[in-house]
């Protein structure tokens, strides 16, 4: 068995990691929350007290050119004078003590304001101009360059260490959230999380309405099945219905394209469904942070259910300009930290992107032979997939001895959804009909039930696939999951369905015109 593990860890290449003593601390100095923040994440990590700084001045509002100059600028190059520090981009690179990330604590300003007009007024283009995250103005930090649209990143596509070659522009990361507990969850859980790695289910919803995009999202999919990560691809075209039975364990989620917060990440989903401690959770929108206290931004309604890491932007970047959720994902399989796989994989600086998370978390990195828990059914699975190379036939055999087991139920729907990545919808069916026997959860058996139905429908057997729907309904009339169990009924269901929407609508015109023609006096009349 020890002899897969090299495979396994292929990805996980052996990183120079990013050091606490690398990484400047930022907070709000008039908040209680963001000093009490500050405190605790430099205490978790190590970070040395000369690290810190504590910004005067600053509301949660949007801060203008002039205030963030003076304000945050300003005091942050000082500091930077003061304790030696050298930062990547400053056209005067002295100091003796590099500087390669930041992070922001709670409480401090989002944007910068887009610059007023001829006219003295702020104007509010769609795409902005001048306006920007502030997260991603300060990873320019002590650089001269014009202020007009989006800047080239030159850290983009790197595959270079911090250590290794150190980065031209700082990586600023984020720490907020819309609560204090989420927020110290954000850093309590990486530090713990990474000591074993980060297991789980990895989530993807393609299926958005460009090109490009999707392309990105497929080859996260494809990342996940190379480093032998269990996963649930959905690719309909539609973003996950609302109140979707997911299953415990989601490490990771990529999806797009749809805002607000939709599926089971929606705040008024049932609060069954929590991420996995220390995920990774992503969804591609233009506007999936435009505030932190807004619960329906993709954003903060990640982090609430509980997600670690996450990124959004908080204005309209262009799709080209945003980050690259498989780059991003890429680079932390390979054991990069948040820090440097957030900068790799954002084309653009001085624009609309936030990286949220603990610039230091490895979620990947400790996938290795001596540390991982070795009873963990994710841990099995990856070993089996990767001891079998991806082989179907030899899959299928190694498995079976799990089957049996207590976490049957869970590695017959691991093995369902590799079938269905791979083509073979006869052999999922049947693992869906397994995992729909062996489950105890209720959103268990719901989700594989639907996923049993649907498979069976796509393999021709319609009239089996549309009683077993029907009883699905009749089963869970009043369920909290009913819209995802309506969502499988319009698929099952759908040359009926159209047929009554086409059916409905022309009685609808015919009673229309019915009224409009006796509401039409009669020339008799007149």
């Amino acid at each position: 068995m020890k002899a897969c593990f090299v495979s396994l860890l292929a990805l996980a290449a052996a990183a120079f990691a990013l050091t606490p003593q690398q990484v400047v601390v930022v907070y709000n100095a008039d908040t209680a929350l963001s000093r009490k923040a500050a405190r605790h994440y430099a205490s978790v990590r190590g970070i040395p007290d000369e690290n810190l700084v504590g910004l005067k001045g600053l509301s949660r509002r949007d801060v203008s050119r002039t205030d963030f100059d003076n304000k945050v600028i300003e005091p942050l190059l000082s500091t930077a004078r003061e304790r030696n520090w050298r930062l990547p981009a400053a056209v005067s690179r002295g100091g003796r003590r590099p500087m390669y990330a930041m992070v922001l604590m709670p409480d401090l300003p989002l944007r910068v304001q887009e610059l007023p007009g001829p006219d003295g007024k702020i104007p509010e283009p769609f795409i902005p101009q001048t306006r920007a995250a502030i997260d991603s103005e300060l990873a320019l930090l002590g650089a001269r360059y014009e202020l007009v649209s989006a800047l080239n990143n030159p850290a983009y596509e790197s595959e270079k260490r911090f250590e290794e070659t150190p980065p031209a522009v700082l990586s600023v990361c984020r720490i907020d959230a819309p609560d204090e507990k989420t927020i110290m969850r954000m850093i309590d859980d990486p530090a713990r999380v990474e000591k074993l790695g980060l297991w789980g289910w990895v989530v993807v919803d393609s299926g958005g309405k460009y090109p490009m995009g999707d392309k990105w999202m497929r080859e996260v999919a494809s990342l996940a099945q190379r480093a032998w990560q269990p996963l649930f691809h959905e690719s309909s075209g539609k973003t996950l219905p609302h109140a979707f039975p997911m299953m415990k364990r989601v490490a990771a989620y990529f999806g797009w394209y749809a805002n607000p917060a939709n599926g089971p990440f929606a705040p008024a989903a049932p609060a069954v469904f929590r991420f996995e401690p220390g995920a990774v959770a992503f969804h591609l929108h233009s506007f999936s942070c435009t505030s932190l206290h807004k619960s329906n931004d993709w954003v903060p309604a990640l982090l609430q259910r509980g997600a670690a890491v996450t990124a959004g932007n908080v204005a309209e970047p262009t799709l080209h300009a945003s980050l690259r959720p498989d780059i991003f994902y890429n680079r932390l399989l390979r054991g990069y930290t948040v820090a440097e796989a957030g900068l790799m994989a954002t084309p653009a600086l001085s624009w609309q992107g936030v990286v949220m998370g603990d610039p230091l978390y490895r979620p990947f990195a400790a996938r290795t032979v001596n540390r991982v828990p070795r009873d963990d059914s994710f841990v099995q699975w990856a070993l089996t997939a990767a001891e079998c190379r991806g082989n179907f036939e030899s899959m299928q055999g190694k498995l079976r001895r799990f089957l049996s087991g207590r976490e049957g139920a869970l590695f017959a729907e691991m093995f369902a959804w590799f079938c269905l990545e791979n083509g073979s919808a006869s052999h999922a069916s049947k693992y869906f009909r397994l995992a729909l026997n062996g489950s105890t959860r209720p959103e268990d058996k719901l989700r594989t039930r639907l996923m049993y139905i649907t498979t069976i429908y796509a393999r021709g057997e319609e009239e089996e696939a549309k009683e077993m729907m029907r009883r699905c309904l009749d089963d869970n009339v009043k369920s909290p999951y009913r819209a995802a169990i309506d969502a499988t009924a319009d698929v099952v269901f759908r040359v009926e369905r159209e047929r009554e929407r086409a059916e409905k609508a022309a009685r609808e015109a015919e009673a229309k015109a019915r009224r409009q023609a006796e509401a039409q006096p009669t020339r008799a009349k007149e």
